[in-house]
């Protein structure tokens, strides 16, 4: 197969996954489109990304890097003409102090 046809296979995959799991699941919007959220399934030319509730962005490694793991915090930003990825740090709990 090509990477064409690979990624369609994949992206079929991820669907099945998603309906399966009650998920929503969209490609990312290379026009401008804004994610934050946490890596979670990926394949040999895609990772997802929960970006909350149970919507899941589907992203291309070729644009985001190869080097995306699952468990990362990340924010993607498709603004520019290259996809920005950045690192998110760890969420403070902002619970009540006394």
């Amino acid at each position: 197969m090509n990477d064409a046809a690979d990624r369609a296979a994949e992206l079929k995959k991820l669907q099945v996954f998603a309906d399966t799991n009650d998920l929503t699941i969209e490609l990312a919007n290379k026009k401008g489109g804004v994610y934050e959220g946490r890596l979670g399934v990926h394949t040999d030319h895609l990772i997802t990304q929960n970006v909350g509730g149970r919507k899941l962005i589907v992203h291309d490694k070729a644009l985001v890097g190869q080097a995306l793991r699952p468990g990362q915090d990340l924010r993607i930003d498709y603004s520019s003409k290259t996809p920005a990825v950045t690192h998110m740090g760890p969420t403070r709990n902002k619970g009540l102090s006394r």
